[in-house]
Order: structure tokens, then sequence, then C-alpha cells
């Protein structure tokens, strides 16, 4: 099946009026392109509905070469990037300060994607393309030698991304609401999002009611005047910070529901951060009926993560992705229940 963004696009519509919206989550700041190319490859084949990388020409490449090894008969989900608009959190990488470091191992075993390690001489050192500034390794160095620091891309390289015929959809993740942060990305980006998905991505409940509804009747102006193909919101609740509990996604439920009355009835909304196998248990829920869909990053990289490595095992991690994603497919429809 040759890939067509139309088609991306218009899938993408059909899943969220559905309210079985799945996107993988590859990670603002993850740019390991093996990884990459193996996670698109098998969620592809569960039957994603879009993929979410970083915002970089050699992670797009990373996506082509996934899709060249699909089967004919799959097809191939919409891509978005990720965007920083005022300093988000999903934008930063850990480093180290080497003459604090006590080579211990403490922070190893915390990292989700091996990003940290010790080299031939027993030295710490971290893999910068793993790392997506999860945080996990922080609280377990007895040293305080680890520190983040932000990564950014000037708008012009941003706008050669999004200039790649590849790219259907931008997502934009803010963080202090910053209205002016907000419109002078759109300035800069300009008619490159004109035809494409934009996605907000925020956490509504670190800020007042009154913040959020300005903000986004700002976003709302802002993307009816460039002329995007769609527009969604997607509420994070524990950023890069999923785990299998219950609880794990009730943040995200949280801030979307704060929301509701307002916005539902505008933007398709989904949910991020924390999302988990219990997430689509609680979207079976008649409450939640109005919730199209889910991004999952941190469970869908881990759960297949010791897969990826060997072609042997390829067909285990196709199991375990078919299994996160179908949750979230079967899911009811109850706005169109008789």
């Amino acid at each position: 099946m040759s890939w067509c963004k139309e088609d991306a696009l218009k899938q993408v519509a059909d899943a969220l009026g559905n309210r079985r919206y799945f996107k993988l989550i590859c990670g603002a700041s993850f740019h390991d392109v093996d990884k990459i190319k193996s996670l698109v490859q098998i969620y592809a084949q569960a039957r994603i509905d879009c993929v979410d990388v970083a915002c970089e020409p050699h992670v797009l490449k990373a996506v082509e070469d996934a899709y060249q090894l699909l089967p004919v008969n799959v097809p191939k989900p919409l891509v978005m990037v990720s965007l920083d608009v005022d300093g988000d959190p999903h934008f930063r990488k850990i480093h180290v300060t080497r003459s604090a470091c006590v080579d211990c191992e403490a922070c190893l075993p915390a990292c989700p994607v091996d990003a940290l390690f010790m080299d031939g001489s027993h030295q710490f050192q971290i893999n910068h393309d793993r790392c997506y500034g999860c945080s996990r390794c922080l609280p377990t160095c007895p040293s305080d030698a680890l520190y983040f620091q932000p990564t950014h891309a000037l708008p012009e390289e941003l706008l050669n991304v999004l200039r790649h015929p590849l790219v259907g959809a931008v997502e934009l993740h803010a963080n202090h609401l910053d209205i002016t942060s907000l419109e002078r990305l759109f300035d800069a980006l300009g008619t490159s999002l004109s035809q494409k998905w934009i996605s907000l991505c925020f956490r509504p409940t670190e800020h007042t009611s009154e913040s959020v509804e300005a903000y986004l009747e700002c976003f709302a102006t802002l993307c009816e005047a460039v002329q995007p193909y769609g527009v969604m919101l997607q509420i994070d609740g524990n950023a890069m910070q999923a785990d299998e509990s219950h609880q794990s996604s009730l943040p995200a439920l949280a801030g979307a529901t704060a929301l509701a009355e307002r916005w539902k009835a505008r933007f398709p909304v989904t949910l991020s951060g924390g999302i988990n196998a219990e997430t689509a248990r609680l979207l079976e829920e008649e409450a939640h009926q109005w919730i199209a869909g889910v991004g999952m990053g941190t469970l869908a990289r881990t759960r297949v993560w010791h897969y990826l490595d060997d072609a042997a095992t390829f067909s285990q991690a196709h199991a375990v992705a078919s299994d996160l994603v179908g949750a979230f497919k079967k899911i009811e429809c109850f706005m169109f229940r008789k």
C-alpha cells in the first residue's frame, strides 16, 4: 500500500470521531533512530492512527525507513512532529557534572530506555539520543550530579522539517500558557501549518481556569488564520511518568474533565501522560464518552523495549503492541449507541 497523506489525515479524523484514536509517542526529545524505526514498524502493524516524533530530519528518515519495511496491506500512520512553545519539560535532556559524579551506578536502573550506562573504564556515560527527559534518574543520584538542559531548535530548522512531505500534523507543547510565545511561534511557522492537524498539548490543572480560557481562545483564533486540516487538544497528565496503576491516567482525565463543558464541542479532546491499559477501561465509562482517544509514550516504549534489538523477537513485540492498541480500538462509541 503506497503512502497517501490525505488518507492518513482522514484516518485520524475518523478515529477521533469514533473515539478510537491511538497515537504512538516516540518522544519529543527521543532521537535514537534505530529504536524509532523499530517502534514505528511494530506499532504501525498494530494499526495506530498517528506517530509523534521529534522535529528532526534524521528522525523523519527513520520513520520513512520503517514505512518501507511495512507489509503492503498495512496503512501508514499520520506523522506528527512535536514543537516547544514556551519551555515545556518534554524538550530537555539529562546531563552530568563530571566532577560531582561518583560513578556509583545508582541511577542506571531508573532509566526506562537504557540511556545511562557505564563505559569500559567503569565511568558513567549518557546516550543523549535516547534520553527524553523523564526525570526518573534525578532523585536516585546521591551526589546531585545530574541536571537538565533544554533542547532548542531555531525557527528555520523547524520550517525545513514542517515542509517535509511526510509531515501531516504538528503538536505544540505549552508549559506556561504564555500567549506571546504562542503568537510568536505561529508568526514564525505561518503557512507551514496549513492543511495539517494541529494538536495543543498542555496541563490545564497547573493553571487557573481564566488563563486556560484566554490561551485556548487565542489558540483557536491563530489556528483559524492558518487553515489547518483539523485541530485537537491533548490533555497531559503525569507527563512521561506512566505506570501500570489505576491512578496513572487520573490526572489527565481530571484535566480533560475541567475543559469538557466549554471545549469538547469545539475540538476533539485526547489524553496523554500516564496512559496505560487501565485508561482504556476508564474510557469505557459513559461519563468519559466524549474523550476521543489517547497518545501513549512511556508504556508503548517500555512494553516492547527489550524485543527491539533482535529480529527474532519482533513477533513478540507485535503481540504486545497489538494488545495495547487493541484495548483502545475496542472502546464502544457511546455517541453512536442506539
